[in-house]
């Protein structure tokens, strides 16, 4: 473990992969706990350890088991060397009340009163630009008052409320009507954001409509999103998915503080941009635009571009960001988004939104020469799977439907795979099956139960692609799967599909065994010579070949 520390090149259990340039060994919970429970024994010196865990509620897994790794920390206080103490917050959900309320604790809005003032009055006066009058000065107190005692302690409803009346500043509003808007603003959170959303300005229909557009692919990103996108990025994706094209130079040219500027008046303020990238100012937000009211908030009756959820949105994008696979000045970024994150959001889109992804994919390297769209292929099996499978893929250059194939397999696009097969019936693939279905056993080996890509292989074997196999080449892959598919017990169908195949195999091999059975005759040594030879890997074979 200490091992493993040293060669950690940061505390948060990262390190860099020398070959493929990506994140890889993600530190467990049990792994960190074990590290503290290293140090708290074998310490010869005094360890004081404080935590400080903020928003507890935010939490994506568990909430128990989160409960119970934070309680196993403060259980590792066992000697007079070693002390860690932990403070929480999070909104008060009952699993935490019940958790921890034996422990000393205070709700933090019962303590915001001053703070909320200060920000209030601070804002206010900063957006009158100028010095009140003693009158002016009465009301600013009245009018924050007011403020400090609708927002119950709440700052995020503050935070929007204050926003709304510099804006009354801005259009020259006197203190008096400031007052008569915040009687009309709503308390609760929910109808505070749609009001922010929906609230008028000053613009034309044609431009809000833009806006409201562009104001929900930032939403749907924002939400989705595998981690937050730097704001570059992040703009730059809500424009290529409002125009397809991609960055212009007079985009190019916008300075950080236009970005900035455009994304709080496209979100309504309610996405900022952070040290981590964009997200939303606060969690309900984002659980209110997850929502079909947060939604139905932002797209209205504009229904013709609504549709499309994150996922889809985001894959889009990167279908858009393929041509600069082709470049010879490559954008270093994008490429390591591109091959970082392609798998992950085609497999949300063809298992999670039930849209095809493969569809997407034709259609974007439709625009390529044959040559670039095997090339942008090869490229992804490449850095996905290594350059053994970038070797076999490069076997079906001349067979699109082929290596179509193959890729659906190989980043377990089920979906995609048998909408492919069922639309192209007329193509034979018969010298390129073996491949195929091997790697399907393969993915079915190393299967995500959330996408099972073991579906790939029920979808081919259907397709009737293993009948062209030699009996010898599917008893590799019989060996191949180890029997791991009998391990499955939601794939019945596959399982019958493939024993099926097997006796069918079995069958040809038995028809033919006084050509088998010749004990040490010529013709056994040729058919175990032709196993060997097809036996991947195996040294008798490679030693043969190193011998001729």
């Amino acid at each position: 473990m200490f091992t493993r520390l040293r060669h950690t090149c940061s505390p948060t259990g990262f390190r860099e992969d020398q070959s493929t340039t990506k994140l890889a060994d993600i530190w467990t919970i049990e792994e960190l706990l074990e590290v503290l429970l290293l140090v708290a024994t074998n310490t010869t010196c005094k360890v004081n350890i404080c935590l400080f865990v903020d928003a507890l509620d935010e939490h994506d897994g568990n909430h128990r088991d989160l409960i119970s790794m934070l309680k196993r920390l403060v259980q590792l206080t066992g000697t007079s060397f070693f002390r860690i103490r932990l403070c929480l917050a999070g909104r008060p959900e009952n699993v935490f009340k019940d958790a921890f309320q034996s422990c000393p604790g205070f709700a933090v809005h019962e303590h915001t009163t001053k703070d909320i003032k200060l920000y209030a009055e601070g804002r206010i006066h900063d957006g009158l630009g100028g010095a009140l009058t003693d009158e002016g000065q009465r009301q600013l107190k009245f009018l924050t008052d007011n403020i400090v005692e609708k927002a119950q302690g709440v700052f995020m409803w503050v935070k929007l409320v204050v926003n709304e009346l510099i804006e009354g500043l801005c259009e020259g509003d006197s203190i008096e009507e400031l007052r008569e808007l915040l009687s009309t603003i709503p308390t609760e959170l929910e109808e505070l954001y749609i009001r922010a959303i929906q609230r008028p300005r000053s613009t034309s229909c044609r431009i809000l409509r833009q806006h409201r557009h562009e104001a929900y692919i930032m939403f749907q990103i924002a939400i989705y999103a595998r981690r937050p996108f730097g704001l570059y990025d992040f703009v730059a994706a809500t424009l290529f998915l409002i125009t397809q094209k991609g960055a212009s130079p007079e985009f190019q040219s916008l300075s950080i503080d236009q970005l900035h500027r455009r994304l709080n008046s496209r979100s309504a303020g309610l996405l900022e941009s952070t040290t981590n990238g964009v997200q939303f100012i606060h969690q309900t937000v984002k659980e209110f635009m997850s929502t079909g009211k947060g939604k139905q908030a932002i797209s209205g009756d504009l229904l013709d571009w609504s549709n499309d959820s994150g996922f889809l949105l985001i894959y889009r994008y990167l279908l858009g960001l393929l041509v600069d696979l082709l470049s010879d000045e490559r954008d270093i970024y994008e490429q390591k988004f591109l091959h970082s994150d392609f798998e992950y959001y085609a497999q949300e889109v063809d298992s999670e939104s039930g849209i095809c992804a493969g569809q997407y994919l034709d259609m974007s390297i439709s625009k390529f020469q044959e040559c670039e769209a095997f090339d942008v292929l090869r490229q992804l099996v490449t850095y996905k799977h290594g350059t053994n499978w970038a070797s076999v893929f490069s076997l079906m250059r001349h067979g699109r439907h082929a290596y179509l194939l193959l890729f659906y397999v190989l980043y377990g696009l089920p979906r995609s795979l048998g909408e492919r097969i069922s639309s192209h019936k007329g193509e034979t693939i018969d010298p390129y099956s073996y491949e195929i279905l091997k790697a399907a056993i393969d993915a079915r080996l190393a299967a995500c139960p959330k996408h099972l890509p073991f579906c790939c292989l029920e979808i081919l074997l259907q397709a009737g692609l293993g009948a062209s196999l030699s009996a010898a080449q599917f008893s590799l892959l019989d060996e191949r799967s180890g029997g791991a598919l009998s391990l499955s017990t939601t794939n019945e169908r596959g399982q019958r599909l493939w024993d099926k195949l097997r006796e069918e195999k079995t069958s040809k091999v038995s028809s033919t065994s006084p050509v088998l059975s010749r004990g040490r005759g010529r013709g056994r040594g040729k058919n175990t010579t032709l196993l060997q030879s097809l036996r991947r890997g195996s040294p008798n074979s490679s030693k043969r070949r190193s011998s001729r």
